[in-house]
């Protein structure tokens, strides 16, 4: 669906928030056939298509409500020359909730450390079907209340095929890395939300703030039926919902830890850790497999308990579209 761009002449003012992009790394010493990506690859949203003028300083809007602020230097070509002219197509994936980072493999972790999200969008833009690069450009996050911790902008990729998104952030005491949130009136239409006006990701952008507690910190593990459930055909994702945050088996890599042959145990692990989960918050479970084109699924809930998370996955097969809707409503 084509959105009509917004040009506008006046400057506003946003607040700065730095980036820096983090890469993934997929270490199993065995090569999945098809990556976790192919595998779910059917779960992803298509982009919304929104068109907009280089050279033109142009507010755009998704069907969620985020905002782009499209400079009059923001788009570049592959040399790093500014486009001052022409149609630049813009495809936009929004995610706010946790049932969009897990259809997205795009999920709320910073290393080891659990990210409070106040949403997330990836962007891929083109001119003439050439791609295109941004110098930096304006975005906001829409919030459901005023009542939000203080966000910082986090950035991410996919650059391995086989990693889901992990995120990371500039010095956040530096002046300018995060943003209050803001309540007011942009160009005519209300908004409430997190706005940043340096924004340079065309890959993963989120508004998050790192997750604080004094809950002691535990692990989860999942048991599968048999081997065959393993990281190359499964994930499993653990959701929390009252910080809305999504954790999943490769963040950021799949080693060691994170699978066990003997014990059947698939564990949530990044860069060697494996007590992440605060005790005492409530959880969404979910296991889905994809083995040769079968789906398996999984579901339970609860509160994460101080001395671990194990939970037994009885898998269950299921069509695609059963999957699908079951992740819709996480």
């Amino acid at each position: 669906m084509k959105k009509s761009s917004i040009g506008i002449s006046a400057g506003i003012l946003f607040l700065l928030a730095g980036i820096v992009a983090c890469n993934k790394k997929y270490t199993d010493t065995a090569a999945p056939a098809k990556s976790p990506n192919q595998l779910f690859a059917a779960f992803r949203y298509t982009p919304q298509t929104i068109t907009v003028t280089a050279g033109r300083d142009t507010v755009v809007y998704g069907d969620k409500g985020t905002m782009l602020h499209f400079y009059t230097n923001t788009f570049q070509d592959q040399t790093g020359k500014t486009l001052t002219s022409g149609t630049v197509t813009v495809q936009l994936v929004e995610m706010y909730k946790p049932a969009d980072f897990v259809a997205n493999r795009a999920t709320t972790m910073s290393g080891k450390d659990l990210l409070q999200s106040g949403g997330q969008i990836s962007m891929v833009t083109s001119q003439n079907n050439n791609p295109v690069n941004a110098a930096k450009y304006g975005v906001g996050f829409p919030q459901p209340t005023p009542v939000q911790p203080t966000m910082a902008l986090f950035a991410g990729n996919t650059n391995n095929g086989d990693s889901v998104t992990n995120w990371n952030a500039a010095d956040t005491t530096k002046p300018g890395t995060s943003a209050e949130l803001t309540t007011t009136n942009i160009y005519g239409r209300p908004f409430i939300g997190y706005v940043f006006d340096s924004s340079s990701s065309l890959e993963y952008t989120n508004c998050d703030a790192f997750y604080s507690t004094d809950s002691v910190k535990t692990s989860v593990s999942v048991i599968v039926p048999d081997t065959s459930f393993n990281p190359n055909t499964t994930e499993v994702f653990l959701i929390l919902p009252t910080i809305n945050c999504a954790l999943s088996t490769i963040e950021p890599y799949v080693g060691s830890a994170s699978w066990n042959p003997y014990t059947k145990t698939i564990a949530l692990e990044s860069e060697g850790q494996t007590n992440m989960v605060p005790a005492g918050l409530t959880y969404k479970l979910v296991v889905v497999t994809n083995k040769n084109g079968q789906y398996y699924y999984y579901t339970q809930t609860g509160t994460i308990p101080h001395n671990g998370l194990v939970a037994t996955a009885t898998m269950t097969s299921q069509t695609q579209s059963y999957v699908q809707a079951q992740m819709a409503a996480l």
